[in-house]
């Protein structure tokens, strides 16, 4: 992971994040807002990670901490360390579908996921599957 204010967060989404603030400019276009506008960021997938990004990055500016700067992201994947997301809880909204696995894929869930389909009974649950999948095509 690449560090980003306390922790570390995705190498990918940083470099995009930095990207938009210093090259675009959101930081320019935010610190020129009037002082009572509010600022509401919001993406899908990749663009959710990289709008809690921006947040964090923003909320982090000492010039403007004090703005009214919000965000909210579906199919947020894992993309920063815990003590980073929870200091982002009150100004940032995840939506995440229950069966949707972009949010819960990270190196930690692969390995645990790995490990689980190495189980013997779970290899053969999988073949079992497979085989149901298999013959119910052929059916059709």
């Amino acid at each position: 992971g690449e560090p980003l204010l306390n922790g570390k967060v995705h190498r990918g989404m940083v470099k995009g994040a930095r990207f938009i603030m210093d090259t675009y400019g959101l930081r320019r276009i935010v610190a020129t807002l009037p002082e009572d506008y509010t600022v509401r960021l919001g993406g899908h997938s990749l663009g959710a990670g990289t709008v809690a990004l921006l947040l964090a990055m923003l909320k982090a500016d000492p010039k403007l901490r004090h703005r009214n700067v919000s965000g909210f992201g579906f199919g947020m994947p894992a993309c920063m360390e815990p003590q980073l997301a929870l200091s982002l809880r009150d100004s940032l909204t995840a939506v995440i579908h229950r069966e949707d696995i972009v949010p819960r894929l990270s190196f930690t869930n692969l390995v645990r996921l790995r490990e689980h389909f190495n189980n013997p009974e779970e290899k053969a649950w999988c073949k079992q599957q497979l085989e149901e999948d298999y013959q119910c095509l052929w059916k059709y």
